[in-house]
């Protein structure tokens, strides 16, 4: 029945049809009626209610194990969060389950950050110092993924100092409410230790290897030993692989990398464009399908790389050792042959199992400085190929342009450590060999993806029948998506793209964009990826729209990623059924956002570390985000953004205006923009959690006195 319809049959009127409009509101809310087509309003069927317990060790596949199967998690509990153990209850929607009721918190303790602020008069200090006024209790800041926020205390902690990184075992979770008591304290070690204990705990990514391990890795790997490798990198006549011991192959990597899966080579032909050689390491030589070591590497889905240590996928003994295209030793290895054009099309590839020998362990640094004619190799045969390489880059480069493939720069920065503290932070410079060996890789993944589709249509074995590619799939942003962006565009003076939108259309109205706007570039290339989807894995070829490409995977990298394992696997004739990789790409695209989050996590932390002993002091920073509660604020040098709260910028009422991206004082007229510079007071500082609060460096003007009723409005909106 419509709206009209129900006043008329109800005979309500005036005030009353106000009431029915809030109740309607509420039951639509609630599920128990639904708005339909034109205006309808329909009764729904009662929701199913199931109960059951929360499994899954990966945040974001988490699901409800029921007496009738399993169920993934939908969104919209009406509980503070949810982890891997709770018992539940809950709603039967068709995203999923609903929780409504947490009935027993999981027993698996969770981590947090001590936080005993000392008792102050009310209102004075920051945040972690107040407290509750004059009483100041002390409560659990949670770093656990699926229950953030706050955790009260049953029972005040004894001995624990603020800042402690705590174990906590939880009583209660309601909706507003999580309350649990501390049960350990970890606090040994130094600051990147507790930092990176901290985030493989609260994330739960694995770190031991079972002991069934032992059995299964090959003897040489397991032990370190090299007499096995150099059995199988002879056998090339019973293995029947190519022999490339002879191509100056190099590597080309950090100063501190110790895991090289990639080497690469390049030639210029007589009649034009060059041949490119990538090999990879040969890791499913080693990794035997359905074996213990498999299915441990899966679990991992990625290795993680952290400030002070990496948690492999693969026993760092095949990951540094057997695997590892080192210099100067035979290895196994996985060739992608190519020749590409002068016009940087590759227009012809193989692929065969070789034994290689890496020629020379390069850096990023040494190539840039060989390439710029301010440094030297050792080898004639390596300074051909580098040259050769370069050629090739300035091709595949253009090729790329050509595309329209995205090109965002970066605003990288890195903790550096001193003996496990924080000591700096420096950004992360990209050069010519970061781009040659970037440009390399993509080749190699593109010309990958034809020849699995090649293969699996060859021998039938298409999706028709079952086997996929597992794709690298990076969708077109979605509308709404687009909002973050839109506006800064409109400033700008560049129309938006229309929709369906294109990574030409895109890329041409960034490059217009950044050359009439005064916003730096990184802050153009922030806004852009908001507005960008998530890569991920999958079986259905969706393309990858920031690069421009109708077809990609990963193949460059199976050290440490089980996708490009997979992919080796059925480029050499594994042939998994549909469902089989459907989870394993839902499963690795987890394990890849679990790892960004522990990885961001720990950065931040070290990050915060290195600026809190600078609380009251004054940065220059300048706007990185606007929202309706304040301004984010990214501090010079410090590779951090904190909270400037709307309410700290004066006694104006501040209006937030999306289409300017700013925040605009009612009377005073005062903007506050994105990209405007600032000074700012560092107020408070939380490593473990990355909270950066902040206030303006000068004291804001006292407005003009508000009328009564406009100054209540404004002190509540804030």
């Amino acid at each position: 029945m419509r709206w009209s319809g129900l006043l008329r049959h109800l005979d309500v009127r005036g005030a009353e049809s106000k009431a029915l409009r809030k109740l309607l509101d509420g039951l639509v809310a609630s599920g128990d009626v639904r708005l339909g087509q034109r205006g309808r309003y329909e009764l729904t069927q009662p929701p199913e209610k199931v109960a059951g317990e929360v499994v899954g060790d990966v945040p974001g596949l988490l699901a409800v194990q029921t007496a009738d199967g399993r169920l993934p998690l939908a969104r919209g509990h009406r509980v503070r969060g949810v982890r891997a153990g709770d018992r539940v209850e809950g709603s039967r929607t068709k995203e999923g389950v609903v929780v409504r009721r947490v009935v027993a918190p999981s027993s698996e303790l969770l981590i947090g950050a001590l936080v005993a602020p000392l008792p102050t008069p009310h209102g004075e200090g920051s945040e972690r110092e107040r407290g509750f006024g004059s009483y100041a209790a002390p409560w659990v800041e949670s770093l656990d993924p699926g229950l953030r926020g706050r955790v009260d205390l049953a029972v005040p902690p004894a001995g624990a100092r603020d800042g402690a990184i705590v174990d906590v075992e939880v009583l209660e979770v309601g909706f507003r409410r999580v309350s649990g008591r501390v049960v350990g304290v970890r606090d040994a070690g130094n600051e990147a230790a507790r930092a990176t204990d901290a985030a493989l705990a609260a994330y739960r990514i694995p770190c031991v290897w079972p002991a069934a391990l032992e059995e299964s890795a090959p003897r040489g790997a397991m032990e370190g030993g090299t007499p096995s490798l150099q059995r199988a990198a002879t056998a090339t006549k019973s293995d029947d692989r190519l022999d490339l011991r002879e191509v100056p192959l190099v590597t080309i990597d950090g100063e501190d990398a110790r895991d090289f899966d990639d080497a690469v080579f390049a030639e210029r032909r007589r009649n034009g464009g060059w041949r490119l050689v990538v090999a990879i390491a040969d890791v499913s030589h080693y990794v035997a399908h359905d074996s213990a070591l498999d299915h441990e590497a899966r679990r991992r889905g990625n290795s993680v790389y952290l400030p002070d240590r990496v948690v492999p996928m693969l026993p760092e003994a095949l990951s540094n050792g057997l695997c590892s295209l080192r210099p100067d030793e035979d290895r196994l290895a996985v060739v992608c042959d190519m020749l590409v054009s002068a016009h940087g099309r590759v227009s012809r590839h193989s692929f065969a199992r070789a034994t290689i020998r890496s020629a020379a362990r390069l850096t990023y640094t040494e190539v840039a400085a060989f390439l710029e004619g301010r440094g030297a190799v050792d080898s004639s045969a390596v300074a051909t190929s580098l040259k050769a390489l370069s050629g090739v880059r300035k091709a595949l480069t253009a090729q790329r342009e050509e595309r329209g493939a995205l090109d965002l720069e970066s605003h990288e920065s890195r903790v550096e450590l001193q003996d496990g503290r924080p000591a700096s932070v420096v950004d992360v410079e990209r050069n010519d060999a970061h781009r040659l060996v970037e440009e390399a890789m993509i080749a190699a993944n593109v010309a990958t993806a034809r020849e699995l589709e090649r293969l699996l249509k060859q021998d039938g074995k298409g999706p028709a029948s079952g086997t996929r590619p597992v794709y690298r799939v990076h969708e077109p942003p979605p509308s709404d998506r687009l909002d973050a962006l839109e506006p800064a565009l409109r400033l700008a003076g560049v129309s938006v793209p229309p929709a369906p939108i294109t990574p030409p259309a895109l890329s041409a109205a960034l490059v217009r964009a950044k050359s009439a706007s005064s916003l730096p570039g990184w802050i153009w290339d922030i806004l852009t990826l908001r507005s960008l989807a998530q890569a991920r894995y999958e079986t259905r070829r969706l393309g990858h729209f920031g690069l421009a490409l109708s077809t990609y995977v990963h193949f460059t990298s199976p050290i440490r990623r089980y996708s490009d394992l997979l992919v080796h696997r059925i480029l050499f004739g594994w042939r998994p059924n549909a469902d089989a990789q459907d989870e394993v790409c839902a499963h690795i695209s987890a394990t890849e956002r679990r790892a960004e989050s522990a990885e961001r996590m720990v950065d931040n932390w070290l990050k915060c570390a290195l600026i809190e002993h600078r609380v009251g002091e004054t940065f220059s920073g300048r706007i990185a985000g606007v929202t309706g509660f304040g301004l984010f604020v990214e501090l010079d040098g410090a590779g951090v953004q904190g909270l400037l709260h709307i309410g700290s910028l004066g006694a104006d009422y501040f209006h937030h205006v999306p289409a300017a991206m700013a925040l605009v004082g009612e009377r005073s007229g005062r903007r506050f923009a994105l990209g405007d510079a600032l000074k700012v007071v560092l107020q408070d500082v939380s490593p473990p959690t990355g909270r950066v609060d902040l206030r303006l460096a000068e004291r804001p003007a006292r407005s003009e006195r508000m009328p009564r009723e406009r100054r209540g409005r404004g002190r509540r909106r804030r």
